[in-house]
């Protein structure tokens, strides 16, 4: 019994602790949802585990105003964007 109350105890803390990335730009979120990076409807955050891997984003045409969230695609090599959309600080 002990045992089952500590599993459990270590899994809500492991769940509680998951680190969240915030895309404020609902149509960016839409586009993450689409390639299977995020799930169900856009709410703001997605996973950042679910994010840090992806090498290449095509932005174009697809009403993204808003980049905020991109700093954490750390393994992007490749990145397509459509004029209009400002611009960040790329130096990281």
């Amino acid at each position: 019994m002990k045992w089952s109350v500590l599993t459990c105890f270590l899994f809500t803390i492991n769940l509680s602790f998951s680190q969240t990335t915030s895309i404020p730009d609902s149509n960016f979120e839409q586009l993450l949802i689409a390639m299977g990076l995020d799930f169900g409807s856009p709410d703001g955050v997605t996973q950042t585990s679910a994010i840090d891997t992806v090498d290449y984003l095509y932005l174009t045409g697809y009403g993204i105003t808003d980049l905020t969230g991109i700093e954490d695609f750390t393994a992007l090599e490749y990145l397509t964007l459509q004029s209009g959309i400002p611009t960040k600080n790329w130096t990281n």
